[in-house]
């Protein structure tokens, strides 16, 4: 944990799946976040909009400076 005050950095492979359950099993975000153990669906939103924008590579963990 890093950052602001309970911020969590979540593994690719969590990403991954939580991309995979929307799209291929038509699950919900609400339903995904309570599987997955993710404390915000809108996290889930936000990870199914990169991978639709930009593939697979947008969803890998970077660390970027100031």
């Amino acid at each position: 944990m890093s950052g602001r005050k309970g911020m969590l950095y979540y593994r690719v492979e969590i990403k991954r799946e939580a991309v995979r359950l929307v799209l291929e099993e038509h699950l919900t975000y609400a339903a995904v976040a309570a599987k997955l153990e993710i404390r915000k669906a809108e996290r889930i939103e936000a990870w199914v909009g990169m991978y639709r924008g930009k593939g697979k590579p947008s969803l890998i963990n970077r660390l970027e400076g100031r």
